[in-house]
């Protein structure tokens, strides 16, 4: 079976119909937009519909060891999937411990006393969304330090020597420090403690070293010693001995005890000389001596007390 064709037209060649680039009927005042601006707005709307993501932290930040007064910088480091410019804040979980400033993305802790926090770095972005990393901050306690030395000291039996032990001392923390002390041998010197003044009382003559010991509330100490010296000070005459006449081979006695005080308290034992044996002779029993007239003269007996 066939079929008639008009013209020249050939039924194996496809048909193909053309479109206007612009259309038969333009609106008055309508202008075309190019293509490659319309791919723009089209991305720029696709951008506007992405949905925000919160800022994500880089990684862990590492502990942070900074002493009293000093500090130590630690770089926030976040990503934003969005591109968005971001703000920084940090805080401390314990001012009193050490504090936290931040600028751009450096963050400083400054120690304020011994102890242990934690600092969070909080990322926001314009959205209002945000993104935390946290690191603890240990500010270790140091111990107290000596400082100068204490000069040793001369007492006399029943007298004082007092020492300010804070001027010896240094805490490198800024902590009040409490104050202990001992003495080596407690029959020369005992020792009282009250705040930061020690006393040292002479008990008897000898020597003995006075130990002071500084601690602070952390438990760490510092010690500090110096010699305290008691000395061993002679007997001294009390009142005039009055002049004594014995007649020949009748003895007199005289009780010297009084006679003599001695400044640090200690026993005394006496001894007598005559100057002349001849005219008299004498023996002693404890503080009482014996003068026995051996023949007529003068002579002068001399009372030691030792």
């Amino acid at each position: 079976m066939s079929a008639a064709l008009k013209g020249s037209e050939r039924s194996d060649r496809p048909m193909i119909r053309s479109f206007p680039s612009r259309p038969r009927n333009p609106v008055a005042g309508a202008r075309r937009v190019p293509w490659c601006v319309s791919t723009l707005l089209i991305a720029l709307w696709a951008a506007a519909c992405e949905s925000p993501v919160a800022p994500a932290a880089c990684g862990p930040l590492p502990q942070v060891t900074v002493n009293v007064g000093e500090t130590s910088s630690v770089a926030a480091c976040f990503n934003d999937a969005n591109g968005d410019m971001l703000s920084y804040t940090a805080a401390s979980s314990n001012p009193a411990v050490a504090t936290a400033s931040i600028s751009g993305a450096s963050i400083t802790v400054t120690g304020i006393a011994p102890g242990n926090t934690t600092v969070t770095v909080t990322a926001s972005d314009p959205d209002g969304l945000q993104g935390q990393s946290s690191f603890a901050v240990m500010v270790p306690n140091r111990a107290p330090q000596p400082r100068g030395t204490i000069p040793n000291v001369t007492v006399r039996v029943g007298a004082n020597a007092t020492v300010d032990a804070a001027q010896y001392f240094s805490e490198p923390d800024g902590e009040a420090l409490t104050y202990a002390a001992s003495a080596s041998d407690g029959a020369v010197a005992s020792v009282t403690v009250a705040g930061s003044t020690v006393t040292g009382t002479a008990e008897g003559k000898g020597g003995a070293t006075i130990t002071i010991t500084a601690n602070d509330p952390g438990g760490l100490s510092a010690t500090q010693s110096f010699r305290l010296t008691v000395p061993n000070r002679p007997p001294a005459p009390v009142g005039t001995l009055q002049p004594l006449t014995v007649e020949a081979g009748q003895p007199a006695t005289l009780d010297v005890a009084a006679s003599f005080i001695d400044p640090d308290g200690d026993p005394l034992t006496y001894t007598a000389a005559s100057s002349i044996p001849a005219v008299a002779r004498t023996s002693v029993q404890g503080s009482v001596v014996t003068i026995t007239a051996q023949g007529p003269g003068t002579t002068t007996v001399t009372f030691t007390a030792i």
